[in-house]
């Protein structure tokens, strides 16, 4: 096999000729709309593997934050990753997963996180899921409901995007709505509360096509926004992005997309497990249209214990042993002490430092799924992807427990 060189995008037309046809043969992606994707993405964030002096893989970052135990935990999302066919079962690919990981590190990363089109070969270097996104379906007229007495302090102004170009979104509209997506991550695991130019994107463009929303100002300023796709499919109203922070700019999102039922049968909205809008339909219920799971993989153990937010009222500690043939410096084992919601170590252990705390062993599937509260640490054992004594099972399950992790966001 040639010598395989890892390296970034020189934004020159031989790279963004690449760029197309290994989307186009990897997912079957039209030019117009890989062209779009690439100026989303970034030519800074593209990466690409050469055998020799051909190019035969690609990938990219986005920038993302998870919050995990109700902390922004900052990520790299990888996307666009294709092996051309002529170049497959060669090893190219685990060799561009490993580059990637090698730099999420360098860039302080203690997370990387992606949408699998096989789960095979992800698991095979770590990953595991970590998260679901779910996209709900119910009755444009299922979300009309009641209007509460300050409902009426909240202001709509309309506003509108132009169809996809190579600048990224208003700068100021993302100001505005930013903070609506931060401030509602911290009780929600999984929620990408840090984005940049490619998430904002997906939330306030379709592929090709501007988009129509509104947002809620109240007193002190912005309580919720959504942004929707008159053209999703036949009848039917699509949610591209939206949040809320207040219980009216929820109830606010709610009757806006009811106002399009004389024209429109269905709406459609993305979200993480238990979306807040489900629980308000007064009648009839929704149904999950679609769920995808979320793949993590852990960079950096330590940091992310340490880091991870955890329950006001958890207390408890435990050891992780921790094997990681394909990220042998992370292999060791981690001692984590949490009293009243704030951990008091999270750190790498000495062999022979605190012996006495009950130990779980995992590899890096089990400890992506555990630490991010995706798994309990009794199912885990259940797999086969965690071993343990059952009073150390039983003080992993009290640290890290909490409700399902997921997001809206796609990448």
């Amino acid at each position: 096999m040639p010598p395989l060189t890892y390296r970034p995008s020189r934004d020159d037309a031989a790279d963004r000729s690449a760029f197309v046809t290994l989307e186009r043969t990897g997912f079957g992606t039209t030019d117009e709309d890989t062209e779009r994707w690439m100026a989303a993405i970034g030519p800074e964030e593209i990466r690409f593997v050469d055998a020799g002096d051909v190019t035969a893989a690609m990938g990219s970052w986005i920038e993302i934050g998870h919050t995990v135990g109700g902390r922004t935990i900052p990520a790299g999302g990888i996307t666009a990753v294709s092996v051309g066919h002529a170049h497959r079962g060669g090893g190219i690919g685990r060799y561009l997963l490993s580059q990637m990981l090698a730099e999420a590190g360098q860039r302080g990363w203690p997370l990387v996180s992606l949408y699998a089109s096989t789960f095979a070969f992800y698991r095979k270097v770590g990953f595991e899921i970590a998260g679901w996104s779910h996209r709900y379906k119910a009755p444009t007229a299922a979300l009309t409901i009641p209007r509460h007495p300050d409902d009426g302090a909240l202001r709509p102004v309309p506003i509108a995007t132009p169809p996809f170009s190579v600048a990224p979104p208003d700068p100021a509209l993302i100001a505005r709505l930013a903070p609506l997506h931060a401030g509602g991550s911290g009780q929600r695991p999984g929620l990408a509360a840090a984005a940049g130019r490619f998430l904002w994107w997906r939330r306030l463009q379709a592929m090709g096509r501007g988009l129509d929303g509104v947002v809620f100002d109240g007193p002190d300023g912005a309580e919720a926004y959504c942004m929707v796709d008159c053209r999703a499919a036949a009848q039917t109203i699509g949610v591209a992005g939206w949040a809320a922070t207040t219980a009216r700019g929820l109830r606010a999102v709610a009757r806006w997309l009811a106002g399009f039922r004389s024209s429109y049968d269905w709406v459609t909205w993305p979200d993480a497990p238990h979306s807040p809008l489900t629980l308000l339909l007064p009648d009839r219920g929704c149904e999950v249209e679609n769920v995808e799971p979320v793949l993590y993989r852990v960079v950096d153990p330590a940091a992310l214990l340490a880091r991870r937010g955890y329950g006001a009222g958890t207390g408890g500690a435990v050891a992780i042993a921790l094997e990681d043939a394909d990220l042998p410096d992370n292999s060791g084992r981690y001692g984590i002490r949490v009293a009243h919601g704030e951990a008091t170590t999270g750190a790498r252990l000495a062999a022979d430092e605190s012996a006495d705390l009950p130990q779980v062993v995992v590899g890096p599937r089990g400890f992506v799924a555990l630490v991010t509260g995706a798994t309990s640490a009794g199912t885990l054992a259940l797999t086969g992807l965690l071993d343990g004594t059952p009073e150390a099972i039983a003080a992993a399950e009290g640290l890290f427990a909490g409700p399902l992790p997921g997001t809206p966001d796609r990448w």
